[in-house]
């Protein structure tokens, strides 16, 4: 199963980052106003979307990028489709994870 980590943007260039196992279903809660986090800048376009095997890396990837700012993280893919810096933190922080994966189960690639 695939799950994805997006980001929208309402009518007021407000940005918003989730994840989800259907996009499509989430883009529509939040143009709906049905999300108390989104729906005050409805509606929403889809301006990047990834990618993840796992929820887990998912959520992941969706702290990372909230943690790092979503508006900010945005404009960085829009101008240079994979932001360096933030491409940078999580290379680090998924060879510790792979560290730990291969450690306690024996996995030896974890696929983003």
């Amino acid at each position: 199963m695939q799950f994805y980590v997006y980001i929208i943007e309402g009518v007021d260039g407000w940005c918003y980052c989730g994840q989800t196992k259907n996009i499509q279903n989430r883009l529509e809660t939040h143009n709906l106003g049905k999300n108390t986090s989104t729906k005050k800048h409805t509606p929403y376009k889809l301006i990047w979307i990834k990618t993840c095997h796992t929820r887990f890396i998912a959520r992941y990837y969706e702290k990372l990028i909230k943690n790092y700012g979503v508006k900010k993280y945005a404009t960085k893919q829009l101008i240079s489709f994979e932001g360096f810096e933030i491409r940078k933190r999580c290379a680090r922080i998924m060879d510790e994870y792979t560290k730990l994966m291969t450690h306690t189960m024996g996995h030896k690639t974890i696929n983003l």
